[in-house]
């Protein structure tokens, strides 16, 4: 197991409140082989086993809490194909993981605010849909910045 201490910004949660804020995340990793399950040795082609790379971050609590109401200290388990040599490569997965909310945010806005999905029901030609598609992201991405 490696790993080491990284001091980040979290990005804030506007869904629960709150708000952006500097922390010190605790970062290790390892590799390890994982055995394919017995229901899929029927198939011939996939390999016995298939290497992951785990990713375990956890801030440090300070002692002090100086915001109004308490935040629950992050902690996550991240696992990846990709080959993480060092906690450098560990943090960027995290940093990778941390944008999940924006992009959360981001298929929210698409769907309920420029009611993309409906594109579905009224168009049949993909070249259309694709370019309205395109125009609803770039809309999305503006309300997003607004708000």
């Amino acid at each position: 197991m490696h790993g080491g201490r990284v001091k980040t910004v979290i990005p804030r949660n506007s869904r629960a409140g709150v708000k952006e804020r500097e922390a010190i995340l605790q970062i290790r990793h390892d590799r390890f082989q994982i055995k394919r399950p017995s229901i899929l040795n029927k198939i011939k082609h996939l390999k016995d086993t298939q290497e992951a790379t785990v990713v375990y971050v956890r801030e440090e609590e300070e002692q002090e809490q100086e915001q109004e109401k308490a935040v629950e200290p992050v902690e996550w388990f991240l696992m990846t194909n990709k080959k993480i040599e060092s906690v450098e490569d560990a943090y960027e997965k995290a940093v990778w993981y941390m944008q999940r909310w924006k992009i959360e945010q981001f298929h929210h806005v698409l769907k309920s605010g420029c009611a993309v999905e409906k594109l579905q029901e009224r168009e049949r030609r993909m070249d259309k849909t694709t370019v309205l598609v395109l125009m609803y992201s770039i809309i999305a991405t503006f309300i997003m910045n607004i708000t």
